[in-house]
Formats: structure tokens, C-alpha cells, sequence
């Protein structure tokens, strides 16, 4: 499933880095789901429907402890995929920025065996003159 695009120096490239970055928004916005499901089983003592799956769940009784701890388990899944497929994201778009940049060959031997802080430090001075502010909440 790779997307056919043009980088910045408009050769055709082929590669699947958005999907990475779709992923990560897309747990975000499942466990954003859950994290309201569990606020509203906290405040209010009815009836809830499960938004994935429809079933309607009892508030006051034993199902609702039950259905916080299923509510908090699969929260904190979506969360670490969403972490783990945006550190992906950020490795393939720095990755992506020195082959497309600096050439395959060169980034191959050169840099592809850095840590993604490495290769964020360090390409960014290779190619724009530049690095991101160490002193900033990006980085």
C-alpha cells in the first residue's frame, strides 16, 4: 500500500510514510474515544453505549468496574501504538529528508545506522544549515 509522490526536488518517490502518521492520529482519536467513555461512566449512574462495538452498559453494578478496567486497558493500547507508529513517522520523514537530499549512498553509509536523535540533530545541519532548538518543547 505505498503512495507514489514527488519530494521536493520533483523526482518520483514511492514510499508509505503517511500511513505511519495516520496511524498515530488515528489511536489518538480511539483512545480520545475511550478517555470520554470513561468520564462519562464516572460521572453519570445510566446506561452507556460502547462506541465501537454498540453494546449498551450498566453503570451502577459490577459491569461498570468491569468495564472501566476493559476502558483503561484498551486506552492505554492506542496510546503506545499511537507513540510507537508516530516515532516511526518521525524516523522515515528524516530519513526520507537525507536520501532525498544528500543521496542514497551517502545516507546509507553514512548516517542510516544513527539514532533517530542523531539523524535529527545532524541532518537537518547537513541540508538546511540548521538544526531544531535543543531548548524547545519540540524537541
Amino acid at each position: 500500500m505505498n503512495t507514489i509522490y514527488t519530494d521536493n526536488k520533483g523526482n518520483l518517490r514511492v514510499g508509505n510514510i503517511d500511513i505511519f502518521l495516520e496511524i498515530s492520529i488515528d489511536n489518538y482519536f480511539a483512545a480520545d474515544k475511550l478517555h470520554q467513555e470513561k468520564k462519562n461512566l464516572l460521572k453519570c449512574k445510566k446506561k452507556l453505549t460502547d462506541p465501537f462495538n454498540g453494546k449498551e452498559y450498566e453503570i451502577s453494578g459490577a459491569g461498570n468496574l468491569d468495564r472501566l478496567f476493559i476502558i483503561q486497558n484498551d486506552s492505554y493500547k492506542f496510546e503506545i501504538q499511537g507513540i510507537i507508529s508516530l516515532v516511526i513517522f518521525y524516523e522515515a520523514l528524516i530519513n526520507e529528508i537525507g536520501i532525498t537530499e544528500l543521496g542514497s549512498t551517502y545516507f546509507k553509509e553514512n548516517l542510516d545506522k544513527l539514532s533517530i536523535k542523531s539523524k535529527w540533530e545532524i541532518i537537518p545541519k547537513l541540508v538546511y544549515n540548521g538544526s531544531i532548538n535543543k531548548d524547545s518543547k519540540y524537541y
